[in-house]
C-alpha cells in the first residue's frame, strides 16, 4: 500500500506509459488468460475533492488515460475525474481532480427521482452514461441515463415494465438489488445492463443452500435507447451460512468482451464473519443459444436456457496480500492501460459506503491479463 496524493486543482502530468481506450481493450480481449494480482491502493476515507467526499465508489470507467468513478450518495450524486498512474510495479499514485454534481435542469428525469448512482460510461468525448437503482420502498424507478461530461442530464431510457417500481406491477425489482451495473456493447452501439439480484416473482435469492433464480441482463439499444435483447444469468449460492444474519449474492459488475462473452463480478457478503465476509468472483459467461427474455414477464417456472458461465477469478486467492486480509465491497470493474510489454489491465474498486476505515475501505485492485 503507497501513501495516496490528493488535490482538488486539476493537475497536468507528464507520466509516460502504454495505453489504450477503454473502447479499443473491448474490441480486442485477451479471452482465455489468466489474471494476475499487481497491486493494491487504499483511497483513505477523509479524502475529498472541491469539498465532496470520495467515498461510495460503485464504478469507474477508463477512456485515454482519464478514469471516471461514480458515487453512490444520493444526497449530492455526483461523480468524479482521476488521474490513476500505473506502471509494472503497480499503482503508482490515485490523482483525483475533479467533482462533478448531476444537474437535471430540465427534468429529464421524474421529479421524485432518487439517484442512487452504481456505474458510469464514458460513451464518448463528452457524453457519460450513468445508471442508478433507485429506491424501491419509496417507489423509485431505478434508471439508465445519458448526461454530459458537465454534469447536465440529456435523456433517459424507457424501461421495461417490470422494473418499475409500481407495487400494482405483477413482477417488480427487489430494494437495493436493481441496476448495479453497466457496460457498452462489443460493436458500441448500445448499453447493456445487469441487475444485481433476481425479481420478485423471477424467484428466491441466492443461500447458503441453494443458488438463486438468475438474474436479467438487458440490452438498450443507443440509437433508439429501447430495449431489444436479454438473456438470464445464474447467481452462485452464498460461500457461508449467515446462521441466521444477512446474506447476499448479486451481479455488480459486467464487461462484454465479444458478442456472446461477458466478463461477470459476483460480489457476496454474509454477516457474522468479520473480515471474511465478503466474498468476490470473476466469471466468464456465454450467451450462445441463450433464450431472450425481454417479453417474459416472470421467469418463475419457465422453460430457458440460461448463459452458462466458468470461474475465471476467486478474490479468496488473494487475500493474505491484502491490507488486513480483507476483500473488501467490491462493485466496479475495468479494462485500463496496456502496460509496456504489451499486457492488458483490468482495475476493480471497492465502495465502502462512507464508513471510517476501521470498518470499510475504498480498495482499488490492479491486475494484468496475459496473453
Amino acid at each position: 500500500m503507497k501513501a495516496p496524493f490528493y488535490s482538488s486543482l486539476t493537475l497536468i502530468l507528464f507520466f509516460v506509459y502504454s495505453c489504450t481506450s477503454s473502447k479499443q481493450a473491448l474490441l480486442l480481449p485477451p479471452i482465455g488468460t489468466g489474471l494476475t494480482f499487481i497491486d493494491e491502493y487504499i483511497i483513505p476515507s477523509t479524502a475529498s475533492v472541491d469539498g465532496l467526499e470520495i467515498g461510495g465508489l460503485s464504478g469507474l470507467s477508463f477512456d485515454h488515460n482519464q478514469y471516471y468513478l461514480v458515487s453512490d450518495d444520493p444526497r449530492t450524486p455526483r461523480f468524479f475525474t482521476a488521474d490513476i498512474q500505473i506502471s509494472p510495479k503497480g499503482i503508482d499514485t490515485i490523482l483525483f481532480q475533479k467533482a462533478t454534481r448531476l444537474i437535471d435542469n430540465h427534468e429529464v428525469l421524474d421529479k421524485k427521482s432518487h439517484l442512487d448512482l452504481e456505474d458510469i460510461y464514458l460513451w464518448d468525448g463528452d457524453t457519460l452514461i450513468f445508471v442508478s437503482e433507485g429506491a424501491i420502498k419509496k417507489a423509485v424507478d431505478p434508471t439508465l441515463f445519458i448526461a454530459k461530461t458537465s454534469g447536465k442530464i440529456l435523456a433517459k431510457f424507457p424501461l421495461p415494465h417490470y422494473f418499475s417500481s409500481n407495487p400494482k406491477n405483477q413482477n417488480r425489482p427487489r430494494h437495493n438489488g436493481v441496476f448495479e451495473s453497466l457496460t457498452p456493447s462489443y460493436d458500441h452501439k448500445g448499453i447493456w445492463v445487469a441487475t444485481e439480484l433476481p425479481l420478485i416473482l423471477d424467484g428466491s435469492e441466492p443461500t447458503f443452500d441453494q443458488k438463486g433464480t438468475p438474474v436479467r441482463i438487458t440490452y438498450f439499444d443507443y440509437s433508439s435507447k429501447n430495449a431489444t435483447r436479454q438473456f438470464a444469468y445464474p447467481l452462485d449460492p452464498l460461500d457461508k451460512d449467515p446462521k441466521n444474519g444477512f446474506g447476499v449474492n448479486g451481479v455488480t459488475a459486467l464487461v462484454q468482451i465479444d458478442q456472446n462473452t461477458f466478463w461477470i463480478l459476483e460480489r457476496g457478503y454474509v454477516e457474522g464473519y468479520g473480515k471474511e465476509g465478503n466474498t468476490v468472483k470473476v466469471y466468464e459467461a456465454t450467451l450462445q443459444n441463450t433464450t431472450n427474455t425481454l417479453a417474459i414477464p416472470s421467469l418463475m417456472g419457465q422453460k430457458i436456457t440460461l448463459a452458462s458461465k466458468k470461474l475465471l477469478f476467486d478474490f479468496e486467492t488473494i487475500r493474505h496480500l491484502l491490507t488486513a486480509n480483507g476483500i473488501d465491497n467490491i462493485e466496479g470493474m475495468s479494462f485500463g492501460p496496456k502496460l509496456p510489454d504489451g499486457s492488458q489491465t483490468i482495475l476493480f474498486i471497492s465502495d465502502n459506503n462512507f464508513e471510517p476505515s476501521a470498518i470499510q475501505i475504498s480498495q482499488v485492485l490492479l491486475f494484468s491479463l496475459k496473453k
